[in-house]
């Protein structure tokens, strides 16, 4: 391993940890709560928004199961959110929101637990929400060959601003998958983050 692609290596093991914390950081000083779970306020108001319809002969006349939930909307986009989730995550919403079963019915249902069917559902909604905003939220990707990175993260050392923020962008869908609450992106979560990261760039030894 060469010297541009250890370092390259290095800072980017040390980058994800200082976003980790200092998401878990802001959490546990901001907010009740460290976890991504939906709360049963927003979880109705999510089914009052999103699965609506005009009478009770609506799914009847849609022919709506699990399988095609999507055909639920008219709305392209939420459409589009709802296609990409898994039939699991699917079977488990329609029969939460859709037939208003209770978790402990729905694990009979699919020979599971009812803490797990919670954890998909969870899941499901965050995920949907995730396709919502059409944030694919990935790992931090590098989109420059190894020298031309450490070129720029020695220039970042350096108290070079715009390096500084170039070095950020990069590990911007990093920085989003740890800025979530509750299911959506919190910006000043986001903003904690990112002024954490940039005394932590200009700290790093190369």
């Amino acid at each position: 391993m060469d010297y541009f692609t250890k370092t390259k290596n290095e800072f980017t093991a040390y980058i994800k940890t200082v976003i980790q914390n200092s998401s878990t950081d802001y959490k546990r000083k901001f907010l009740k709560t460290v976890n991504n779970e939906i709360s049963v306020a927003e979880f109705t108001s999510l089914k009052k928004e999103l699965f609506t319809y005009d009478d009770s002969s609506f799914l009847f006349e849609k022919d709506i199961t699990y399988a095609n939930i999507e055909n639920l909307f008219t709305n392209e986009k939420h459409y589009r959110a709802m296609k990409k989730l898994s039939d699991k995550e699917k079977l488990v919403l329609f029969l939460t929101i859709i037939e208003e079963k209770q978790a402990e019915q729905v694990a009979d249902i699919m020979n599971t637990t009812k803490e797990n069917i919670r954890k998909i559902k969870s899941r499901a909604i965050k995920n949907f929400l995730n396709n919502l905003s059409n944030r694919r939220i990935e790992r931090g990707c590098i989109f420059m060959n190894d020298k031309e990175f450490v070129l720029l993260l020695q220039k970042a050392t350096e108290n070079d601003e715009s390096a500084i923020y170039e070095i950020i962008r990069l590990f911007e869908k990093l920085i989003y998958k740890n800025s979530f609450v509750n299911g959506r992106i919190d910006e000043d979560c986001k903003a904690y983050i990112e002024s954490k990261l940039i005394p932590a760039i200009k700290k790093f030894k190369i």
